[in-house]
């Protein structure tokens, strides 16, 4: 886990709202099954910027790194449609 005191998607979707992101998707195995089970943390985010979507990457590491539980963070404008099957 990333944070234990909290769940680790409530945590990253925390830091990332910090780098300025403004939606969120879950996708993955951590959608199907207890993020405890899941291999890593797959998340879309709109809104923000490269620079920040590289930033926060970096501190995503070095947690992943320490926790041993990796996230997969995928940046979309806004403005990008998305079919869901």
């Amino acid at each position: 886990m990333l944070k234990p005191e909290n769940s680790s998607i409530e945590y990253i979707k925390s830091m990332a709202e910090r780098f300025g992101a403004e939606k969120f998707l879950l996708f993955g195995s951590c959608f199907k099954i207890p993020e405890e089970e899941a291999n890593d943390i797959d998340l879309v985010v709109y809104g923000l910027d490269p620079l920040a979507h590289w930033d926060l990457m970096a501190e995503f590491s070095i947690l992943s790194f320490a926790s041993k539980q990796f996230v997969d963070l995928l940046r979309l404008r806004l403005e990008t449609k998305v079919c869901l099957m």
